[in-house]
């Protein structure tokens, strides 16, 4: 998993280093991949307004683009993308720019002297493949410093245990933080008023498969590209912006760590939602173009006449939000791990959705971070919320677990005070019932299915009491 560190430190006041927050991590038992600056090496680039576009005169392919940078005179560059047209904004590498390559060095290019280089996304580092230059949006203004538009930032890439997909979201990382050191941090909350959804119905005929659907309804909204922030946060974490709404929901599955899926509604057909195994031979086509074929031991989710996605796996082609969608529905659901880890190995096809999901997720969460991701599409995309259904048959209970405050020291040969041990497990998340002075009985959180057995409870206490301030002592020979 990738975060950024400027992202944690919208939520958290953490004034130490992005190097020091490596150490943490690693402390804490999560292992840290490795460490790069979000933003390329590259200056002397400026905003600049194609003015002017003409036919290189001796050669076919290159046109001469008379560019302006709020400078005396307008640049003549010569230029070979295919679709740079006048009225465009574009990023501009002066002569002797340094760029991610190298330097810019003036030249003549088929007897026309460049006076700099019109850029793509590719070239200035922002992606490893692009079809032509950048055309900028208006927010940009020309003769500005292109480098002062992007924050400099750093990503940081996580491996995390299968045990642990709590960590498979910034809000996992910002409570480990926390308890481990005892900063506070603060994430959006939902001050949306919720109201029942009757105009769409939620059918579970697998509730094994699926203990939890939950879905909203937007009406009205805009689709179109998203803000810059937007942009530049998923794209610093090696995602591709495609459409606010979209990207809204990937951004909040990085940033809670449960995935979710927006439907065309218009395209539900019958309004309703069916979660059901599929049917020997049922087909769908995904939303990468490949179509999929399915039996009785996948999890599909359908409308009224047949599969609109593969439960928390991808979806499908035809309930896609597109430039036309109108109308948004909001699925967050809670699938059963196994099921869904069969399928994902059978079709191939490992996604950020299934990567999640077959390790498992929180199943109190759906209704909240649906809220949520409400009011993020409403700021962004306009509209009107309509209502949230919510499917939840069979409530969680958690598995208590009865812990010997003695057990600590019997294993790591540590003595911790008991009023300690309390607050750390509580700091995690866990209920606590004290049955005697000796003995408390622990109720995990619902996002902690690593919590089953005694040792699991000693293993957090060793994380957060830190495993090098554990003294090491040879054994003794009897």
């Amino acid at each position: 998993m990738k975060i950024t560190y400027q992202w944690l430190k919208q939520y958290m006041n953490w004034n130490a280093s992005h190097t020091k927050l490596e150490e943490v991590l690693t402390d804490l038992g999560i292992e840290v991949e490795g460490s790069q600056e979000t933003l390329a090496k590259f200056s002397d680039v400026v905003v600049g307004l194609v003015k002017d576009c003409k036919p290189h005169p001796d050669a076919d392919k290159l046109q001469l683009c008379e560019v302006d940078i709020c400078k005396k005179e307008n640049l003549t560059i010569v230029c070979g993308a295919p679709n740079v047209t006048s009225g465009m904004k574009v990023p501009v590498a002066l002569p002797e720019a340094i760029l991610p390559f190298g330097q810019l060095k003036p030249r003549k290019i088929r007897g026309v002297f460049s006076e700099g280089m019109i850029c793509s996304e590719e070239e200035l580092g922002f992606c490893e493949k692009s079809d032509g230059i950048w055309e900028l949006d208006d927010s940009f203004e020309v003769g500005e410093d292109f480098r002062s538009y992007f924050e400099e930032d750093v990503q940081i890439e996580l491996s995390i245990t299968p045990n642990r997909p709590d960590w498979l979201g910034l809000r996992g990382i910002l409570r480990e933080l926390y308890v481990k050191n005892g900063i506070s941090y603060t994430l959006p909350n939902t001050n949306l008023v919720p109201k029942d959804l009757k105009e769409y119905q939620v059918e579970i005929h697998d509730a094994a498969g699926c203990p939890r659907y939950v879905g909203a309804l937007i009406r009205g909204v805009k689709i179109g590209p998203s803000p810059r922030w937007l942009k530049q946060q998923l794209e610093a974490i090696g995602q591709r912006p495609i459409n606010n709404v979209v990207d809204l929901t990937n951004y909040l599955m990085i940033l809670y760590g449960h995935p979710m899926h927006a439907f065309d509604a218009s395209k539900i057909r019958g309004n309703k939602i069916v979660v059901r195994s599929a049917k020997t031979n049922e087909t769908l086509t995904t939303l990468d173009g490949e179509k999929r074929q399915f039996d009785d031991e996948d999890l599909l989710i359908c409308d009224n006449e047949g599969p609109s996605a593969i439960a928390g796996v991808m979806g499908g082609a035809d309930s896609e939000i597109d430039d036309q969608t109108k109308d948004v529905f909001l699925e967050v659901a809670y699938f059963d791990p196994i099921k869904i880890r069969k399928t994902s190995k059978k079709q191939k096809m490992h996604t950020e959705a299934s990567h999640r999901f077959e390790r498992g997720m929180d199943i109190e969460f759906p209704k909240e971070l649906a809220h949520i991701a409400v009011e993020y599409i409403l700021d962004l995309a306009g509209g009107t919320y309509e209502g949230t259904v919510d499917n939840y048959p069979k409530a969680f209970e958690s598995k208590p677990v009865t812990f010997a405050y003695s057990l600590s020291e019997k294993i790591l040969g540590i003595s911790v005070e008991n009023q300690w041990v309390n607050k750390t497990l509580q700091n995690f998340g866990c209920a606590l019932e004290q049955l005697d002075q000796d003995n408390i009985l622990v109720y995990p959180p619902s996002f902690r299915h690593d919590l089953e057995r005694p040792i699991d409870l000693v293993e957090e206490i060793a994380r957060i009491y830190g495993y090098n301030e554990i003294p090491f002592e040879a054994p003794k020979a009897l």
